[in-house]
C-alpha cells in the first residue's frame, strides 16, 4: 500500500501544471518534476542535491534560510508571496517573479517540504500592462476633465454675458416706455388739456352771453362733456406719469396712486413708510412705484380681495417694499414660470425690473390665503433729502 501511494505521489507530481520541488529538512532538493526543469532550466540530475537557495538570487538566500527553518519548526500550508515579491533565479541566471505554495510529506520518520512553484511572469505582465492602461485612461480622463471644466466656465461665462446683455436690453426698453410715457403725459398736459380748458372757458362764455332756453340746455350738456373728458385726460396722465413722482417723490406718489384706488373700487389700501420727505434716485423711486402700481392691479383684477397693504422701509443700503392682500391667492411657481398667459406677464416685469436693480424679488402665496409680493433694492446713491 506504501509502495501504491509512493508512486501515486510521484505520478501526481510529475503531472502537476507548476513546477513541484520535494525539499528535505537540510534545504537540499530531493526530487523536481518536468515543469520544474522547463521553467528554471535545470535537468532532473542537476536538481538532485541542489539547495533550494540556488534557485532563488543571491540578495535572498541568507534570509532564506531562517525562513525555511521557521517552516520547518512550524509547519503548516501556506501560499508565500501575496504581500512580497518573490523571484526566481533561472539557470542562465534571469529572474522572474514566482508564486510558491508550501506544504508537507512525511517520508520515513522525517517529513519533507513539498514545495510548488508558479512562473509569475505573464500575470505580472497583464498587471502591469493594466496598470499602464488604467494609468493612461486616468490621464485621458483627467484631461477630459479638464477640457469639460473649461468649456462648462466659458459656458458659464457666456451664459452671465448672455444675461447681462438682456438685463441691459430689458432696461433699455423700460426706460424707453418710461421716456414715451413721460413724453405722451406731458404732450396730454399740455395740449390737449389746455385746449381743452380753453374749450371749456369759452363754452362757460357763450352759456353766460346766451340768453334763449332752448340753448342753454345743449351748453350745459357740452360744459358736462367737456369736463369728464378733461377728468379723463388727467386720469390718464397721472397713469402714464404721476407728476408727484417727480415733484415730490416716492411717497407722495404712492399716497395719491393708493388714495386713487380707494375712491375708485372697493379695495382698502393702506400705506406705511418712513420715507419723509427723502429722495431716492429716480430710477429706484419709479421702479417702486411700478411695483406697488402693477402689484395692486393685479390684486384688484385677479384676487377678489377686500383689503392690501402697502410697506415702505428704508435702510442703510436699501429699500424694501411689501405689499401683501387677503384675496384667494395662487400658485406662485406656475406664475414666475416663462408666460402663457398674458396676466403673468405683470409678474416676471416686476422680477426683471427688481433683478435688472441688484435686488432680490419674491412672491409668497397659498391658494386661499392671500399673497404677498417683496422685493429688496440696493440703494445707488446716498438719500439726499431736497
Amino acid at each position: 500500500m506504501t509502495n501504491q501511494f509512493s508512486t501515486l505521489a510521484a505520478r501526481i507530481i510529475e503531472t502537476a501544471p507548476e513546477a513541484i520541488l520535494v525539499v528535505g529538512p537540510d534545504g537540499g532538493i530531493l526530487s523536481a518534476n518536468a515543469h520544474a526543469s522547463e521553467i528554471f532550466g535545470y535537468s532532473a540530475d542537476e536538481f538532485a542535491g541542489m539547495s533550494i537557495e540556488n534557485l532563488m538570487p543571491e540578495r535572498y538566500r541568507y534570509g532564506h534560510v531562517a525562513l525555511r527553518t521557521g517552516f520547518t519548526d512550524q509547519p503548516a500550508p501556506r501560499m508565500m508571496g501575496n504581500n512580497r515579491e518573490l523571484r526566481g533565479l533561472r539557470k542562465n541566471g534571469s529572474e522572474f517573479p514566482v508564486e510558491v505554495g508550501l506544504g508537507t510529506m512525511p517520508v520515513g520518520e522525517g517529513q519533507c517540504v513539498v514545495v510548488s512553484i508558479a512562473d509569475a511572469s505573464e500575470r505580472r505582465r497583464l498587471q502591469q500592462a493594466m496598470l499602464h492602461r488604467n494609468e493612461q485612461l486616468s490621464e485621458l480622463l483627467a484631461v477630459r476633465t479638464t477640457e469639460l471644466q473649461d468649456k462648462n466656465r466659458a459656458l458659464q461665462a457666456r451664459t452671465e454675458e448672455l444675461a447681462a446683455a438682456l438685463r441691459r436690453l430689458s432696461e433699455a426698453e423700460r426706460r424707453k416706455v418710461e421716456q414715451e410715457r413721460r413724453r405722451l403725459s406731458q404732450e396730454l398736459h399740455d395740449d390737449i388739456g389746455q385746449m381743452l380748458a380753453a374749450l371749456c372757458l369759452n363754452l362757460e362764455m357763450v352759456r353766460r352771453k346766451c340768453t334763449a332756453p332752448e340753448a342753454r340746455i345743449p351748453l350745459n350738456n357740452a360744459l358736462q362733456i367737456a369736463d369728464s373728458i378733461m377728468q379723463g385726460v388727467r386720469d390718464i396722465v397721472h397713469q402714464l406719469r404721476p407728476p408727484q413722482l417727480d415733484d415730490l417723490g416716492l411717497a407722495a406718489a404712492l399716497r395719491w396712486h393708493l388714495e386713487r384706488v380707494r375712491q375708485t373700487s372697493f379695495l382698502a389700501p393702506t400705506l406705511s413708510e418712513d420715507l419723509g420727505a427723502i429722495r431716492l434716485p429716480p430710477e429706484i423711486e419709479l421702479a417702486c412705484f411700478r411695483i406697488v402700481q402693477e402689484s395692486v392691479t393685479n390684486v384688484l383684477r385677479h384676487a377678489s380681495a377686500t383689503r392690501v397693504d402697502v410697506e415702505v422701509r428704508l435702510g442703510p443700503e436699501l429699500i424694501e417694499l411689501s405689499i401683501a392682500d387677503d384675496g384667494i391667492g395662487f400658485d406662485t411657481v406656475a406664475s414666475l414660470r416663462p408666460p402663457a398667459r398674458s396676466d403673468r406677464l405683470g409678474l416676471l416685469g416686476m422680477q426683471e425690473r427688481v433683478c435688472g436693480l441688484g435686488g432680490s424679488f419674491e412672491v409668497v402665496s397659498t391658494p386661499g390665503k392671500g399673497c404677498r409680493v417683496s422685493a429688496r433694492i440696493p440703494i445707488a446713491s446716498h438719500a439726499q433729502e431736497p
